[in-house]
């Protein structure tokens, strides 16, 4: 017997590559309302031990009191009571609970032999050409004996032998017993060659079959979308060990798509009394059917639908047979294998809510439909079942490091350490996970694995592995997470790879060209790779190729002469121990274009004096290659001016033509301008007053004239007289100034705005000395009377440098006059 770890919903797991599943859109995973792991314990647990009082030990039925005719007549129920019980001893490992299972298998199994054996003695087929189901040939109790003397006909229901089916399958993979297999194949059978509408696969199902007591068969009934749900259901949990269906499987998806509506829904085709909608919730059945069976699409399209049906309490509202416990724990059933744990978990917060005391669930009253407590509860047994087992151990590819290992003296990478996050997308955690990594894909040699590791329900869990490879250069690193099989979701992501080097590749740069350089035809282009660095000390091969000339060079530094166009350039760097790098250049190559010559000044027929400094400028000339420009001035009269693209000179009078070179090593272009010389006279300097060589006192004013200066092309000149002892006489071309005591070098400068000529003289200025006063008549003291003349003579008096000037004046007549006598 396996162990309690294999889940009864892992087969709903796998995708089937071989059929082209695609994974399902990735659903959010925080519900708000789920369930925890020991809340569905707990409700499971109850609703088991509430089932083994329904059941007795043989696996009939003891419905409660009250319990609809038909439950103690029903293959179908014993099949899902069977089925709940399984689930119930998978998730708890009570063994009451799988015996209560074997009981209800066993007698499917007899059931299914019982009717084998009829349809043989009816109608003269092999034994191994006969068909086994689940006849109601007793009221009240499902026929698990065949007596040869029983006349009557037996009738075979669809969605009883689909059950039957289901179980049986289940069972044979828990156990391993090769009895429920064998039943297992008697149902297939029946269903394959019985079961069919016109006997044709597209055409679909009918309900039942009738074997009569003379051998005839006969159908009746059209199948509801509902049973053939059931039966894709049965055929993806059942798929190899059904042949019959197997083979017929994608005629009866064909049949089912026909029904599927533009909104997701699938139209019943068996319309119900009161019904107010042509889609059924229950249909979720065949959700993860349609993903293992190759229609991902049309399952997407259905679980949305459903979704959309959700409250917002949890449960679903089927628009017409109002049985919402049904309804909302096959719409968990669809929904949480295919990875909406948000939906499907508040789907069952809300059955667990309305669980019973004694851990069953009530029967709908006053439905449009057939229900009981048996029913809801064997429903809600296999949606809780779906979240305890509904766990997926996912890795995000991006969010795996490699952080690299030094070791040795010098150090140098030995290996990395992987880093990975290992997320849970279900509702319930798991415990002993294993994480391994390969070198390569996984079927290639294990080089680490790290185990034990916990998950938490919708939970992460951090994991590092020591990565060492044997060889140097790239590798790629898949990392897988291994666990007991549960409900994964329909994208089986627990593996992911990254990509590692254990070698550092070389690097580098191009130095030159640069990038967008223009170069002239012809001219001789620098290649220069710098900064190689290769840090395992590998020795590196330049390779330089250009698109449009192929193979350059493996030098570092060389010259080329390339064809014109545009050209890309790829320098290729490698060590021979991993991947290359590259560093590329882009640039072009034309025929020359000569310079574009443009002067600034001076104009053409501009004119100038002789004393003016002119300015030469052809800097705004261009070259279209960006080639470097040479300059060369020249004049028709003085020659060669000077180089450079900007010059300043002097030039003589006369009419000038003045000619620039510009050269582009390929190209020597020229222009002219012409210009005009004027010729300029300086000013003739005179100084008028004072003379050259003339002395005089301090107290004297000197008069400076500069009558006579005149200059023939200038009518407006500036006047500078200055002293070497008294500085900056006067700016006036006449002034009268005394002077300081000295030897007076007195300089007389004239401006005519272009020219400035000075002239010189001396002079000397000396102190000023007191005059001699004599008065030779009258004698000092002499007497004279009233009446007499008296001379008054001071005609000796003299002064060495100034005239004199007589005040005669009388004690007591006061003034006498102002002669010398």
């Amino acid at each position: 017997m396996k162990t309690r770890t294999i889940r009864l919903l892992a087969s709903l797991a796998v995708l089937l590559m071989a059929l082209g599943s695609l994974a399902p859109a990735a659903a959010e995973i925080v519900p708000m309302q789920a369930p925890d792991e020991a809340a569905m314990s707990a409700s499971m647990t109850d609703a088991a031990d509430w089932m083994l009082t329904v059941t007795k030990t043989d696996g009939q039925l003891d419905p409660p009191v009250g319990s609809p005719i038909g439950e103690t007549e029903s293959g179908g129920r014993v099949s899902l009571n069977g089925l709940a019980l399984l689930c119930a001893y998978q998730v708890t490992g009570t063994q009451e609970y799988l015996d209560g299972a074997i009981a209800c298998g066993d007698l499917v199994v007899a059931s299914t032999e019982a009717a084998a054996s009829y349809v043989v003695d009816r109608t003269g087929v092999l034994v191994t050409e006969a068909g086994g189901g689940f006849p109601n040939a007793q009221p009240g109790k499902v026929d698990d004996t065949y007596l040869p003397t029983f006349t009557g006909s037996l009738r075979f229901n669809l969605w009883e032998s689909l059950q039957g089916l289901w179980l049986l399958s289940e069972l044979y993979k828990e156990t391993g017993t090769a009895m429920y297999q064998n039943s297992a194949l008697l149902i297939d059978r029946m269903v394959g060659t019985q079961f069919y509408y016109g006997d044709q696969t597209l055409s679909g199902m009918v309900e039942y079959v009738t074997l009569s007591d003379n051998g005839d068969w006969t159908k009746g009934g059209r199948a509801s979308t509902w049973e053939h749900a059931l039966l894709l259901k049965a055929i993806s949990v059942a798929f190899m060990d059904a042949p019959n269906l197997r083979r017929d499987h994608r005629d009866i998806i064909t049949y089912v798509r026909s029904t599927q509506l533009p909104d997701g829904s699938f139209d019943d085709k068996n319309p119900l009394p009161n019904e107010d909608g042509p889609s059924e919730i229950k249909h979720s059945v065949m959700i993860t059917a349609l993903y293992d069976l190759g229609r991902p699409q049309e399952g997407r399209a259905l679980a949305d639908w459903a979704i959309a049906q959700q409250r917002p309490d949890g449960s679903f509202d089927c628009p017409h047979d109002k049985d919402t416990i049904g309804d909302t724990a096959m719409a968990a059933l669809g929904v949480l294998p295919i990875g909406n744990v948000t939906s499907g978990g508040d789907a069952l917060k809300w059955l667990i809510g309305q669980q019973r005391p004694d851990g069953s669930w009530n029967a709908i009253t006053g439905l449009d439909i057939v229900t009981s407590r048996i029913l809801s509860t064997q429903w809600v047994m296999l949606a809780v079942h779906a979240g305890l087992t509904n766990y997926n151990l996912a890795l995000d590819g991006s969010t795996i490091t490699a952080d690299a290992i030094w070791e040795g003296d010098p150090a140098r990478v030995m290996g990395f350490t992987i880093n990975l996050t290992v997320k849970n997308q279900g509702l319930v955690g798991v415990t002993g996970a294993t994480v391994k990594i390969f070198d390569g894909p996984q079927e290639n040699r294990l080089l680490a694995n790290l185990s034990p590791i916990d998950v938490p329900a919708l939970g992460d869990a951090f994991a590092s592995l020591a990565f060492r490879p044997d060889t140097r250069g790239p590798h790629e690193v898949h990392v897988w997470v291994d666990y007991a099989d549960g409900g994964e979701f329909r994208n089986r992501d627990n593996n992911a790879s990254i990509q590692v080097n254990l070698n550092r590749e070389p690097t580098g740069i191009i130095r030159t060209p640069l990038r967008d350089q223009l170069f002239g035809f012809g001219e001789p282009i620098t290649f220069k790779a710098v900064d190689i660095v290769d840090l395992d000390n590998d020795v590196v091969t330049l390779t330089w190729t250009d698109d449009v000339t192929g193979f350059m060079s493996h030098e570092d530094n060389f010259s080329m002469v390339l064809t014109p166009g545009d050209h890309h350039v790829i320098l290729t760097f490698e060590d021979g121990n991993g991947p290359s790098t590259r560093a590329n250049v882009s640039f072009s190559v034309r025929q020359n274009i000569p310079p574009t010559v443009r002067i600034s000044v001076p104009a053409d027929g501009a004119r100038y004096f002789d004393y003016q400094t002119i300015v030469f400028d052809a800097s705004a000339s261009s070259d279209a290659e960006g080639h470097h420009l040479t300059y060369t001035w020249v004049s028709d009269k003085a020659g060669v001016l000077g180089y450079g693209g900007k010059i300043s000179r002097k030039l003589g009078p006369g009419v000038h033509v003045i000619t620039v070179w510009v050269d582009d090593s390929w190209a020597n272009v020229t222009k002219n301008v012409t210009i005009r010389i004027v010729e300029t006279f300086p000013p003739t300097v005179v100084i008028a007053s004072p003379a050259h060589g003339q002395i005089y006192v301090t107290t004297t004013r000197v008069s400076f004239d500069a009558n006579g200066t005149f200059d023939t092309d200038s009518d407006i000149l500036e006047y500078f007289w200055t002293s070497n002892i008294n500085g900056l006489l006067s700016e006036r071309p006449q002034f009268l100034t005394k002077l300081s005591v000295g030897h007076h070098f007195i300089t007389l400068s004239v401006d005519d705005g272009n020219y400035n000529v000075s002239k010189t003289i001396e002079i000397d200025v000396s102190d000023n000395r007191a005059p001699m006063a004599i008065i030779s008549s009258p004698e000092h003291e002499a007497s004279y009377y009233s009446l007499d003349l008296i001379e008054l003579n001071a005609s000796d008096s003299y002064d060495l440098e100034d005239p004199l000037t007589y005040f005669w004046v009388s004690s007591r007549e006061g003034t006498l006059g102002n002669e010398p006598i």
